[in-house]
């Protein structure tokens, strides 16, 4: 059993959208998980993790529990999914995406993180849907290079040079705020 402390803790459960307070005892900074050992509602019991609030940032494992939760659904793993935060590229912001070819031949999840607006673009590309991507795409050994600019959040589209500016505004499957 954890000691008490003395700062009332207050966090957001994203699938629910409410919010509790822990009943005093301490919790580790980062949130990474909750146990049943707390005098804490139900709710806090059945989440075994709570990560998507890890004062470091967020991660691919945290986002994918966080948009499975969101859709209710097992959707996303860590083999049909591709994670990418913010990064600089030439002046500009964006997020980089580094596709296996073969990886169009199924079912493809990307998940553009943006710490500073604390949202998540989920992009689902189902299988064959994109033909012959090397022709769509700036590809290197083959891997499709695709960065996407977070200037205008309006559009999702490849802004590489030598890309064809292929625009992923159909693919659009979400956005999830945490």
């Amino acid at each position: 059993m954890r000691k008490p402390c003395d700062v009332r803790h207050r966090l957001l459960l994203p699938w629910c959208r409410r919010q509790f307070v822990c009943s005093g005892y301490a919790i580790k900074v980062e949130i990474a998980s909750i146990t049943p050992d707390f005098d804490l509602p139900c709710a806090f019991q059945t989440a075994r993790a709570v990560t998507a609030f890890r004062k470091n940032g967020m991660n691919k494992i945290d986002a994918i529990k966080l948009v499975n939760q969101d859709l209710h659904a097992n959707l996303l793993t860590e083999r049909n999914t591709l994670f990418s935060t913010v990064v600089p590229y030439a002046g500009d912001e964006g997020w980089w995406l580094n596709i296996p070819l073969s990886g169009f031949r199924q079912e493809q999840h990307f998940l553009l993180c943006s710490e500073r607006n604390k949202l998540i673009r989920h992009i689902r590309i189902k299988a064959n849907t994109i033909l012959s991507p090397a022709t769509r795409f700036r590809c290197k050994d083959q891997t499709a290079d695709v960065f996407i600019s977070a200037k205008n959040t309006k559009r999702v589209v490849d802004t590489l040079p030598g890309g064809s500016k292929f625009s992923f505004d159909k693919y659009l499957f979400g956005e999830y705020s945490f």
